[in-house]
């Protein structure tokens, strides 16, 4: 049986020949580029809080650049992947599963080496005592509300996708993207990250 791709594969641009489209944003590129340079997922976060780290990771952006296709929204993700603006990408899965079937028959999504992002909903300090937020609150944090907002935006394969495809029964975890590790670095390392990014 033929191994799912990974991200070693997403830089084969020798087997694969084409674009590939990624966020303008060092979060999750970063990530990728340690996952496709050998880098186990429980790793990837230590390595890349090194200066050799960091230095692995953009070396390994280096040899992707004359391929890649850039995107900064994940309407923008969907588009470049549906119209054949790349190859192969990262996008948000919710955006990819909640294309049109005729839209989903073009391409395929793989689960392996995922990473997952965390969302929040937050209330600003000046109106957390306030009946509206705390109304609202209250309204999100229904069981209910949070199954429809799973159902409205799903990450994972659906049960229908792992009849299909049985290897979808046993994912691997998935990359949590540190937000911890982010908020610490974010500052200095999107500066290096454009300043890579605008040089030809």
């Amino acid at each position: 049986m033929t191994p799912p791709p990974n991200w070693a594969d997403f830089w084969d641009v020798a087997r694969h020949p084409g674009r590939r489209s990624l966020r303008r944003d060092p979060r999750t590129t970063l990530e990728i580029a340690l996952l496709a340079d050998g880098v186990p997922s429980e790793m990837v976060y230590r390595t890349l809080n090194t200066q050799d780290g960091l230095i692995r990771a953009f070396r390994k952006l280096d040899q992707l650049r004359p391929y890649i296709v850039w995107w900064s929204t994940p309407e923008e993700a969907g588009q470049i992947l549906k119209s054949g603006g790349a190859l192969m990408g990262l996008a948000p899965t919710g955006e990819m599963l909640n294309t049109a079937d005729g839209d989903t028959k073009r391409f395929g999504i793989c689960w392996q080496q995922r990473l997952q992002v965390r969302y929040g909903w937050g209330v600003p300090h000046s109106s957390a005592t306030t009946a509206t937020a705390l109304s609202f609150v209250s309204w999100l944090d229904q069981a209910q509300q949070q199954q429809a907002f799973s159902n409205a935006w799903p990450s994972l394969p659906s049960m229908r996708d792992m009849a299909v495809d049985t290897t979808l029964r046993h994912l691997a975890a998935p990359l949590v993207v540190d937000d911890i590790f982010w908020i610490n670095h974010l500052n200095i390392i999107a500066e290096h990250f454009e300043q890579w990014a605008l040089r030809k």
